[in-house]
C-alpha cells in the first residue's frame, strides 16, 4: 500500500539545518522546511527569518560562526547537537559569489573562493553525517537526507570559473557520498538553482543579461526551489540519492 500524498511531503517531528547563502535563498529554504512542519536550526540566520518561521508555529534558533574554519564548523556541529537538536535534514545553501572572466580572474578568486566554499560544505557533511549514522533508523531504514543548494550554473560557467569548479567539485561529492551513505540510510542529492531575483546585481544589464539566457520562467524560482526542497526531504524521494535538479529555465541549453 503506497503513502498519502499528504504524509509523504510532511516533516513534522523533524529538525532541518539550514546553513549558509543568500539570504533569499535561505530564507526560502528555512520557510519550505517550516511549512512543511519542520524546526528550523539556522546557521548565519537572521531574525527576520527567525520571525516567520515562529509565525508557522515552528520553532527557530539561529547560530553563527565562520563558516570557511573547519575547527569552528566542528565546534558548531557539536553546539548544536550538545543543546539537544536532532538533526534529520541538511540544507547547505553555502556560496561564495565570484565574477570575472577566467584570464582576469584575480589570484584570491581563484584560490580562495572554491576552497572555501568546498571546505565548509566537506566539514559540514562529515559532521552533520556523523551524527545522522549514529541515529537509529526510521521504519524505511531512513537516517536523514543532506541536500545541497548551487546558486552558480556549474555547467556553463558564464564568466564564474572558480564558482564553475567549486560546483562541479559539489556535484562530485554529492554523488560520492550517496554511493557511500546510500545503504545507512542517508540520501544525498543537489540543487543547481539559477540566480532569485534579489541575488542579482542590481545593475539592469546585469539582471537583463540573466533574463535574456533563461529561456523558460523567469528569475523568481522560489516555488520551484521550495518543491524540490520538500522533494529530496521528505519520504517522497526515499528510494532518490546522488542526484541534481537543475532549476535555471534551461540556462544550460542557452549559449551566450
Amino acid at each position: 500500500m503506497t503513502t498519502p500524498v499528504h504524509q509523504l511531503l510532511n516533516l513534522a517531528g523533524e529538525t532541518a539545518l539550514v546553513a549558509g547563502g543568500s539570504k533569499q535563498v535561505r530564507y526560502v529554504s528555512a520557510s519550505a522546511m517550516a511549512e512543511a512542519g519542520a524546526e528550523v536550526v539556522l546557521i548565519q540566520g537572521d531574525q527576520a527569518i527567525k520571525n516567520k518561521i515562529e509565525l508557522l508555529g515552528r520553532r527557530a534558533t539561529i547560530y553563527s560562526t565562520e563558516s570557511s574554519s573547519q575547527a569552528s564548523v566542528t565546534k558548531l556541529v557539536s553546539e548544536i547537537l550538545a543543546d539537544g537538536h536532532v538533526i534529520h535534514v541538511l540544507v547547505n545553501c553555502g556560496s561564495i559569489e565570484s565574477r570575472n572572466p577566467f584570464h582576469s580572474c584575480p589570484q584570491n578568486h581563484r584560490r580562495e573562493t572554491p576552497f572555501s566554499h568546498l571546505t565548509s560544505t566537506f566539514q559540514l557533511f562529515r559532521e552533520v553525517g556523523k551524527h545522522m549514522l549514529t541515529r537509529e533508523p526510521d521504519s524505511r531504514s531512513r537516517r536523514g537526507s543532506i541536500i545541497n543548494i548551487s546558486t552558480s550554473p556549474h555547467g556553463t560557467g558564464l564568466e564564474r570559473p572558480a564558482n564553475a569548479a567549486t560546483n562541479g567539485g559539489i556535484t562530485q561529492l554529492t554523488k560520492a557520498l550517496s554511493n557511500e551513505w546510500a545503504y545507512r540510510g542517508i540520501r544525498v542529492n543537489a540543487i543547481s538553482l539559477h540566480r532569485l531575483t534579489d541575488t542579482v546585481r542590481r545593475d539592469e544589464t546585469v539582471k537583463m543579461g540573466w533574463a535574456s539566457q533563461a529561456e523558460a520562467g523567469d528569475l523568481q524560482a522560489q516555488d520551484d526551489l521550495k518543491g524540490s526542497l520538500l522533494f529530496f526531504a521528505s519520504p517522497a524521494s526515499g528510494y532518490v540519492t546522488g542526484t541534481t535538479v537543475t532549476i535555471d529555465g534551461a540556462l544550460g541549453d542557452c549559449q551566450e
